[in-house]
């Protein structure tokens, strides 16, 4: 599953030294064959184990290098397609604690004195359709024991003055606009889409785009004045035309569930006033009006109590001038679950708040070579969506390994699997099921990861009986 990535890794290297290139290629090939597996046993033997550990604990190496290796291979895979795609830049925090682990000593805080470990904020990229290519960017951050307790108005206040952009945490969104826009700024062929949740709808973020072809999508966070007509955005949008009404299906983050939601469908331009506190802390930067598209998702009533009525309001730089492109932005908007899944992925399938490492250093370079394996796990996981009738070599795996454990489970475990000369990638997909979950119905993220920790498994297990 993951020689192709290892390929590109070795290729692509950026850690300025040849062999640790291609030891990071083999790393992450190790880890993503036995997924959730502790790292000694990834390895396979005391001596890869000590070889592993050598690796993340290298002064040399650090996670933005191993990050620059990985985005690399994906600014390269998208240069190589033809013109015309979109492709979605999604951002999102998670929270991983090592309050009791080896390095917490090492750590500063998280929310409180005792929480030990990091946020990790990652930057995916995913195709239109929300199959994922890889990451873009990665930052850890944590905060200062004497900073808990204070209020954020007052932490981005000081004498008086407000505390610039940069150095506040919210500042990562904007980082990762300027990392889109550094590394595809020069691909016009292509349509890019950074893609964030509320916390990312920030003026500042807005008034950092540079280019035509990438543009932002947030979700309303605050209800601003629109320049020049009185109204805020809310009234703006509430008072246009309903232009449609649709059936949207999407997971909703207050019952961790998918559901379908029958929605009225709004859009319009406005203008967005520059925010008083920009006017009156930094007028020397000249902030400007900026001309937008708002896009609302109203559900006007919902079933049962459990459920609250969905309510977006977009902004967006894309041009939203009727229902199709209205519908494509909210579509889009969906797709932002992928990090959702992402970090899934990474702590459950991963297990990577139970990795015991003593220091820091090591800890983010395991992070950031496991967020590489989950980000290809995702991905297989919707190749099979997009391109299931492909066959399963285009994973990198041969058809060898596909009869061999379905051969396993017919003979052994008296499953009836099909076992045809050339499998496809979602019959691929299907085996990795039964193996997971039993169901060949049941191809989720969960069922992905298990079933081919199992396979991969099944298939050493007849390679190493053979050898002997």
């Amino acid at each position: 599953m993951f020689k192709q990535v290892n390929l590109a890794l070795t290729l692509n290297g950026r850690l300025g030294d040849v062999r640790l290139s291609r030891r990071l290629g083999l790393i992450v090939e190790q880890l993503g064959n036995h997924l959730g597996l502790t790292l000694p046993r990834s390895a396979g033997s005391h001596s890869q184990t000590q070889a592993l550990y050598r690796f993340m604990n290298n002064k040399v190496v650090n996670e933005e290098q191993i990050m620059a290796t990985e985005s690399a291979r994906v600014v390269e895979q998208v240069s190589g397609c033809g013109g015309g795609q979109t492709y979605l830049a999604i951002s999102d925090t998670t929270v991983l604690n090592y309050s009791h682990a080896k390095s917490r000593q090492s750590l500063d805080c998280l929310d409180a004195v005792g929480q030990k470990g990091f946020f990790q904020h990652s930057l995916l990229l995913t195709d239109a359709e929300g199959c994922a290519e890889g990451l873009l960017n990665q930052t850890f951050f944590n905060r200062c024991a004497e900073s808990l307790g204070t209020s954020r108005r007052q932490a981005n206040l000081v004498a008086g003055k407000k505390v610039p952009l940069e150095q506040k945490e919210s500042y990562r969104w904007v980082q990762d606009l300027a990392c889109l826009q550094t590394m595809f700024g020069a691909m016009t062929q292509h349509r890019f889409v950074h893609i964030c949740d509320r916390e990312g709808d920030m003026f500042e973020l807005f008034a950092a785009r540079r280019f035509e072809h990438i543009h932002v999508l947030t979700r309303m966070r605050y209800d601003r004045w629109v320049a020049d007509r009185g109204v805020k955005i809310k009234e703006a949008v509430g008072t246009a035309h309903c232009g449609g009404c649709i059936a949207l299906t999407f997971n909703d983050d207050k019952i961790r569930a998918k559901r379908t939601a029958h929605v009225e469908v709004r859009w319009t331009s406005v203008r967005l006033a520059v925010p008083p506190m920009l006017k009156r802390h930094h007028a020397e930067k000249g902030y400007e009006p900026l001309p937008m598209y708002v896009v609302e998702a109203f559900e006007p009533s919902v079933a049962g109590t459990q459920v609250v009525p969905l309510h977006w309001v977009l902004l967006t730089s894309l041009k939203v001038e009727n229902l199709d492109q209205a519908l494509q932005t909210i579509f889009f908007y969906t797709q932002r679950w992928r990090i959702e899944e992402f970090h899934l992925v990474l702590k459950e399938g991963c297990a990577v708040e139970k990795l015991q490492l003593e220091t820091a250093h090591a800890l983010k370079n395991t992070l950031a070579t496991l967020s590489i394996v989950a980000a290809q796990v995702l991905r297989l996981r919707y190749l099979s969506q997009t391109q299931g009738e492909h066959p399963m070599q285009v994973i990198g795996l041969p058809t060898t390994a596909y009869t061999v454990v379905a051969t396993f489970l017919k003979k052994i475990r008296r499953i009836k699997v099909q076992t045809p000369e050339q499998p496809s990638l979602i019959q691929f997909i299907q085996l990795l099921a039964i193996l997971g979950t039993g169901n060949p119905k049941n191809t989720g993220i969960r069922a992905i990861w298990r079933g081919y920790r199992e396979f991969i498994l099944i298939f050493e297990t007849f390679n190493a009986l053979n050898s002997s």
